[in-house]
């Protein structure tokens, strides 16, 4: 919930979570009834509740009977808003899915992180890799901790993207040298060894890397009330 306290901040703070188990499912009745059920049990009357935020699935905007809807019966001068971190990664995913470019380098990522994700034995290939590029002596927790730098591009996810191309630029030469180690015994490395060592698709990460302003306006709208 946002609100806005007594020197005119705006805050935002979790107010708990219900479980959806009506035997009907998670219908816009059995929704609106939780969330009258949470703020009742935080004692906020109804009448201040001023704008209702959702992701814009018909079963929150439905116009006659989504929950919107429901609490605008309950509250008439409350207003509806589409998330708009939500509303800027749709954007942006019709994008990706309309620059043939954007989408393979999206597609690379995400199956680069599927090669060290489903098999420890690459893994342990991968890090033996990194500590011999940079003379590392890890301790059994870090080890682990390495072991996840490869993180997954996901299109639903808002952050995922820039933190996949930007953990894969950090560890590009010694991910580049496990699919050479490897490529003999996995037609998987040698294919992404050719997609990676590659002009265009290193262009690409640095293109996706520059243009941070995406995931900065993802976090600016998350975390600040901006003026638009």
């Amino acid at each position: 919930m946002k609100y806005v306290n007594g020197y005119d901040e705006a805050k935002t703070v979790f107010l708990g979570a219900k479980a959806l188990d009506s035997p009907q499912g998670p219908n816009a009745e059995s929704i609106t009834n939780k969330l009258l059920d949470l703020l009742a049990d935080c004692k906020l009357p109804m009448n201040l509740m001023s704008s209702f935020v959702s992701d814009g699935a018909s079963v929150m905007t439905g116009k006659n009977s989504g929950v919107a809807a429901r609490l605008k019966n309950l509250q008439p001068t409350l207003i509806s808003f589409h998330c708009i971190c939500h509303n800027l990664a749709l954007a942006k995913s019709d994008a990706d899915h309309s620059l043939k470019p954007v989408k393979n380098t999206i597609t690379n990522l995400t199956t680069a992180w599927k090669f060290f994700k489903n098999s420890p034995k690459r893994t342990a290939i991968f890090i033996h890799m990194q500590k011999e590029l940079r003379q590392l002596e890890l301790t059994e927790k870090n080890t682990r901790k390495l072991s996840r730098k490869i993180c997954k591009a996901c299109r639903t996810r808002w952050l995922s993207i820039y933190q996949s191309v930007e953990s894969v630029l950090h560890n590009y030469l010694p991910m580049e040298n496990t699919f050479k180690a490897l490529q003999n015994d996995a037609p998987l490395a040698l294919g992404l060894l050719k997609k990676f060592h590659c002009t265009r698709m290193l262009g690409m990460l640095y293109i996706f890397h520059s243009l941070a302003c995406n995931g900065q306006l993802k976090q600016t709208f998350s975390n600040k009330c901006p003026e638009l």
